[in-house]
């Protein structure tokens, strides 16, 4: 299966293809898609400015999210969901198969827990278990539940 996502909508192409507007009225609804990830196990994760979308089930706010857009997600080495917003920091989705209305499904890390910066961007796992996050702020380092700044000191270009 072929993935596209974009502001104008989706792409999926598996046999047949089958376009998904922002306008439609489909799980996506109105918004536009702002990140695009599959998981070893094969589900679909869709972001926009309302929250994500797994398969069919959308997740917002309501449901423990700590921001309503969602800009990137990331699968680290012992399966945890990782999510990116624009404005709230990041949040461990508890149980990926969970549904939408599952109490304490997001474990959020924003800047009450040090966090810096709440635009996240991208992850990065490296070999180690550290997890890198790329945020409007630069390089952030995140290891045993703790953030921290790398900077132009640290060796990071300007």
């Amino acid at each position: 299966m072929v993935q596209m996502a974009s502001g104008f909508g989706m792409v999926l192409m598996e046999n047949q293809t089958k376009h998904y507007s922002p306008g439609e009225r489909t799980a996506l609804g109105s918004g536009a898609a702002r990140a695009l990830y599959s998981t070893r196990n094969r589900l679909f994760w869709l972001g926009t400015k309302q929250g994500f979308i797994r398969g069919h089930e959308r997740f917002t706010t309501r449901h423990g999210l700590p921001h309503p857009d969602v800009r990137a997600f990331f699968e680290d080495s012992s399966g945890q969901l990782w999510i990116g917003t624009f404005g709230g920091g990041i949040c461990r989705m508890r149980d990926q198969l969970a549904a939408p209305d599952t109490p304490d499904l997001f474990e959020v890390f924003d800047q009450c827990h040090g966090l810096m910066e709440g635009r996240v961007w991208g992850f990065h796992e490296h070999p180690d278990g550290v997890l890198w996050l790329a945020t409007d702020g630069g390089l952030i380092r995140f290891k045993k539940s703790q953030f921290f700044a790398c900077a132009s000191k640290h060796g990071l270009f300007e």
